[in-house]
């Protein structure tokens, strides 16, 4: 042995880089979508974490949820919540770390949540502050199947049914879709529970405002 150490050659080394590619290129998607699990679980926890809170507010104030008072620059949903009911700042910050997703759109001055609570819970008000009647959450005919919150559009803080629609569902930009987690969206409801559910399962109870997913005592 002359103690020379063996050189690679051109062709050595353009076969190790295209291994080290086809790797790379099997090993990514699979972190990415890695990845994409964890923060989806992560927001389906958060979800489910507000929903107590609500139920703890009902408990409080006669089965009825958190209310909202204005479409637009009023008191939200989720300001009753903090910060007895939820960690977080009050009113003129608004913001509590269980609204918040990291999928979703960043949020702005006035809409602090990523998350939307189903409209016949907050009394959801139109953009003339005209309101639906907020149902008590304790009359639920079917606490399993009634909706209480849900990953929503862009940073809507309430949402009714016909908003889940397929433009905001699926269609909208990544992180404002509602159907955000790889085309399915963190749900809970007034029983507890917490449970990810498709973008066309969402959709297709968007034609029915009065059924028993969105509303706690259909007519």
């Amino acid at each position: 042995m002359d103690g020379t150490m063996k050189k690679f050659t051109l062709i050595e080394l353009l076969v190790v880089i295209t291994i080290i590619g086809i790797l790379s290129s099997m090993i990514l998607p699979a972190v990415s979508k890695a990845r994409a699990k964890g923060i989806q679980t992560f927001c389906l926890n958060n979800t489910r974490q507000v929903t107590l809170a609500s139920i703890s507010y009902a408990d409080d104030n006669n089965g009825l949820g958190p209310e909202e008072i204005s479409w637009n620059k009023g008191e939200k949903w989720y300001n009753r919540l903090i910060p007895s009911y939820l960690p977080g700042n009050g009113i003129e910050d608004g913001s509590s770390p269980a609204t918040t997703c990291p999928s979703g759109k960043e949020v702005t001055k006035y809409n602090h949540a990523t998350i939307a609570m189903n409209g016949w819970i907050s009394g959801k008000p139109n953009w003339n502050n005209s309101k639906w009647v907020p149902q008590p959450m304790h009359a639920a005919v079917s606490p399993f199947e009634t909706s209480v919150v849900m990953d929503s559009y862009d940073t809507w803080s309430s949402l009714k049914s016909g908003n889940a629609n397929p433009n905001y569902t699926l269609d909208a930009d990544p992180e404002q879709r509602i159907a955000r987690h790889q085309e399915k969206l963190n749900v809970s409801y007034i029983d507890g529970h917490a449970a990810s559910m498709t973008g066309l399962l969402l959709i297709s109870k968007s034609n029915n405002d009065n059924s028993i997913f969105w509303h706690p005592s259909p007519p």
